[in-house]
């Protein structure tokens, strides 16, 4: 496997996304891509051009479903501005090394073998994370600080955020992102006033099947009704809540 060479970021907890990039000798621009580690499993061989099917074939990039490389092959990027991007958008940076010849195959193949490392080294660390996580039983405690200085309105859009996260680990039978997911949704709510009923909303997120859904959707639409003071939609919200209970007691 290749060696990975961080030039911004942690190789210990790479974040799953990343600019790649070589260095031609003697030019004065780099050749980049973008990698992504997607939360998502997917047959990257179902997007590609028929053009380009055949060198990727080869490279043994249509094989892999663990990463995506935005493009396939690296482009001119200035490197000054690789670098603000970076920065702005919090991205991993890793060196690709020098690129002696511009060979598309060749190059395919580098981001290939970097790209499977940098996925590997992503997925140990969350792994690491969640048996961490699920050994303390508790947030980290630099989530717990930043939860603590979130609004309201903002701690509900990052529940928000985790619920189709949830959903899917549930549906796909993926315990550890179910694990990791509850987890970090149960820090946030730790932070929200009972009358929110997060723990519920969790709950509902937890739970297959389309009521599971219906439920959680309904809890996060009463919590940013509350947040926004919107009382008299939630007696609504609260109604169908109800009935779904109902409906699934009577199964």
């Amino acid at each position: 496997m290749a060696l990975l060479h961080f030039e911004r970021g942690d190789s210990d907890a790479p974040i799953g996304h990343a600019f790649l990039y070589f260095v031609p000798r003697g030019a004065d621009h780099v050749l980049a891509t973008y990698i992504v580690v997607p939360p998502v499993p997917m047959d990257l061989a179902k997007y590609v051009p028929p053009m380009l099917a055949s060198s990727l074939a080869a490279s043994g990039l249509l094989a892999q479903t663990t990463f995506i490389p935005v493009p396939p092959a690296p482009e001119e990027l200035n490197l000054a501005e690789l670098r603000k991007l970076a920065e702005l958008r919090g991205d991993d940076v890793l060196l690709g090394g020098e690129a002696r010849a511009v060979d598309l195959t060749t190059l395919i193949t580098r981001v290939a073998e970097i790209g499977s490392a940098y996925a590997h080294a992503y997925e140990d660390a969350v792994t690491r994370a969640t048996a961490q996580e699920l050994e303390t039983g508790a947030p980290a405690q630099v989530d717990a600080l930043l939860y603590s200085l979130l609004s309201e309105g903002e701690r509900l859009q990052e529940l928000a955020r985790r619920i189709g996260s949830l959903r899917y680990a549930v549906e796909c039978g993926n315990t550890a992102l179910a694990n990791e997911t509850r987890l970090e949704m149960q820090a946030i709510s730790a932070f929200l006033p009972d009358e929110y009923r997060a723990h519920e909303l969790i709950e509902a997120a937890a739970r297959t099947g389309p009521v599971g859904a219906r439920l959680a959707q309904l809890y996060i639409e009463r919590a940013y009704h509350l947040v926004s003071e919107e009382h008299d939609e939630i007696a609504a919200v609260d109604a169908e809540i109800a009935s779904l209970h109902r409906q699934a007691r009577g199964q």
